[in-house]
C-alpha cells in the first residue's frame, strides 16, 4: 500500500470533516485486542488467517510503527490518561488482583472528557486498572455502563481469574436516581466469553441507534490472551487448510484468534444495521506484545520478525499491529502511515 507520514492529530481533522457533515460528532469505538502479537494478523504476512481485520485495515489506515507500553495495564493507563506511565507510578509491572495498585484517582481520564462533550461511554471487556474501592472502578472513571472484568486474565468459559481465581465477570452501571449497581453474572459461567461480551456490545449499539448523544465504547477483548481457549470447532473451522504449522499451541491459536474474528466482525455488522457506521470511527490495536518462549510458552504468539515480546521494550513487546478504518476515513483506504504514533497519543487526537 502506499506510504504516508503525518501527524496523529491529522486523524482527527480528517474525522471532523465527517462529524461536520453529518452535524453529529462521530462514535468511536476501540478495540484492543490482548497480547496480540505483530505476526498474529494476516496483514504482515502471518501464517495464520484473518480476513475479516484484515478488510477492515484495507478499507482504512494501518498504523505500521504503533507503539504501546509492554503490558496490558499500563499500555490502557497510558491510553486512558496520554500520560507514560512513570507519570502514574505503575511502571515497575502489571496490576495484580489483592495488590493495591490503581490508576491513580487524581488523573482525569479521556472517558471523562467525552462525557464533558457529550458522549454516552461504555467499557465492554477488560478493565485492568484497579479495583480495590469502588472508586476505581469505570462507573467511577467516566464510564456510563461497564460489562466485564476487572482483572488481568480470565478463564473464557468458566470467568474466574486464571491465577489468582475468583469469579470476575460483572455488570456495573447506574439506576435512574444515580445509584451505583453491581450484578455479578454467575448465571453466564460455561458461556463462551467472547460472545457474551459481543452480544451486550451489540446490544449497546442497538441501544444507540435512535439516541441523539454520540457513543464511546471501548470495546477490551481477552482474544488472545492466553489459556488459549475457544469453543469446540473453532481451531478446526480456523487453522488453515494448507498450512504446515506442526506446534500444537500456534494451531489453538488459530481457534482464539476466530473468536475475535467473529467479535469485531459481528460488531461492525451492528453498526452497518443500524445505520451508525457511516459516522463511527473504528480504531484496532494490540495492548502489546505476544507472550515470548518462556513467559508463557503455550499462548502460541509469533512476533516475527520483531524481537522479543510482551513485557520487554524490544520492539516485540511494544509496536504492535493497529489501523483505524471506517466511512469517515475512506479517503485514507489502503495506505499505510509510517510515522511513529504512540498509544498516549489517541487522547489527544480525540480532544483537539
Amino acid at each position: 500500500g502506499t506510504v504516508i507520514m503525518f501527524s496523529p492529530l491529522v486523524l482527527l481533522a480528517l474525522c471532523t470533516l465527517g462529524c461536520v457533515e453529518s452535524g453529529k460528532a462521530p462514535n468511536i469505538v476501540f478495540i484492543i485486542a490482548d497480547d496480540m502479537g505483530w505476526n498474529d494478523i494476516g496483514y504482515h504476512g502471518s501464517d495464520l488467517k484473518t480476513p475479516v481485520l484484515d478488510q477492515l485495515a484495507r478499507e482504512g489506515l494501518r498504523l505500521e510503527q504503533h507503539y504501546t507500553q509492554p503490558e496490558c495495564s499500563t499500555t490502557r493507563a497510558s491510553l486512558l490518561t496520554s500520560r507514560y506511565i512513570v507519570r502514574t507510578g505503575l511502571q515497575a509491572d502489571v496490576i495484580l488482583n489483592g495488590q493495591g495498585m490503581a490508576l491513580p484517582l487524581n488523573e482525569t481520564l479521556m472517558s471523562d472528557y467525552l462525557k464533558e462533550l457529550g458522549y454516552k461511554n461504555y467499557l465492554v471487556g477488560k478493565w485492568h486498572q484497579g479495583a480495590n474501592s469502588w472508586r476505581e472502578t469505570p462507573v467511577f472513571r467516566g464510564f456510563d455502563y461497564f460489562y466485564g472484568y476487572y482483572g488481568g486474565q480470565i478463564h473464557y468459559f468458566g470467568h474466574y481469574h486464571t491465577k489468582f481465581g475468583g469469579h470476575d465477570f460483572r455488570r456495573d452501571y447506574r439506576d435512574g436516581e444515580g445509584n451505583f449497581k453491581q450484578e455479578i453474572l454467575k448465571n453466564e459461567a460455561g458461556n463462551y466469553l467472547t460472545k457474551s461480551l459481543t452480544d451486550e456490545a451489540i446490544r449497546i449499539v442497538k441501544e444507540q441507534e435512535n439516541s441523539k448523544d454520540p457513543m464511546f465504547l471501548y470495546f477490551s477483548l481477552p482474544n488472545v490472551h492466553s489459556p488459549n481457549q475457544s469453543p469446540k470447532g473453532f481451531v478446526d473451522k480456523y487453522f488453515p487448510k494448507d498450512s504446515k504449522i506442526t506446534n500444537y499451541d500456534r494451531k489453538k491459536l488459530s481457534g482464539n484468534l476466530g473468536g475475535l474474528e467473529e467479535a469485531v466482525k459481528n460488531l461492525t455488522d451492528a453498526l452497518k444495521a443500524s445505520k451508525q457506521w457511516d459516522n463511527t470511527l473504528l480504531v484496532f490495536i494490540s495492548d502489546n506484545g505476544g507472550a515470548p518462549e518462556g513467559l508463557a510458552s503455550y499462548a502460541g504468539h509469533s512476533n516475527y520478525p520483531l524481537r522479543s515480546g510482551k513485557t520487554t521494550l524490544f520492539e516485540g513487546g511494544v509496536r504492535v499491529p493497529a489501523f483505524v478504518s471506517g466511512p469517515l476515513v475512506k479517503h485514507l483506504a489502503g495506505k499505510e502511515n509510517h510515522g511513529i504514533f504512540h498509544v498516549t497519543d489517541w487522547f489527544p487526537t480525540y480532544m483537539d
